[in-house]
């Protein structure tokens, strides 16, 4: 099983079946699909396929939405939690308009417009959850 992603959540422990391994559902009713590029700090190395996450904006505090400039509508309202679906690095070596990873993501369908606009304004974190 070593270097195949878990299709599921797997609690510490518990043993490992076929079933558990593949690669995690696409999007599903209620759900979207969400590409993230993120750099080194953003998130945690060890994050892989298969990971609960939670999403959180670098630039909120205190819990208040934080607006995008000129009034714009609220980036990330509060923290979000995704699952990951995988992680690559950017093929793009011959310039340097890509650098980082991309981290693609299964949200709530209400949350993926504010987590695609955080993250295209580069202010995206993941925080790995346990289990």
């Amino acid at each position: 099983i070593l270097g195949k992603p878990a299709a599921v959540a797997i609690p510490a422990r518990a043993p490992v079946v076929g079933a558990d391994l593949g690669s995690p559902p696409s999007a599903t009713r209620g759900t979207m699909v969400v590409g993230i590029l993120v750099k080194p700090g953003q998130y945690p190395p060890s994050v892989s396929a298969g990971a609960n996450v939670t999403l959180v904006d670098t630039e909120a505090t205190g819990g208040t939405p934080v607006t995008g400039g000129s009034g714009a509508a609220p980036i990330l309202p509060s923290s979000v939690d995704a699952t990951v679906l995988s992680v690559d690095k950017p093929s793009d070596t011959t310039t340097a308009i890509t650098t980082g990873t991309v981290i693609t993501v299964r949200v709530n369908d209400s949350d993926a417009g504010a987590v695609a606009r955080t993250a295209a304004a580069g202010r995206l974190a993941l925080l790995l959850s346990p289990g």
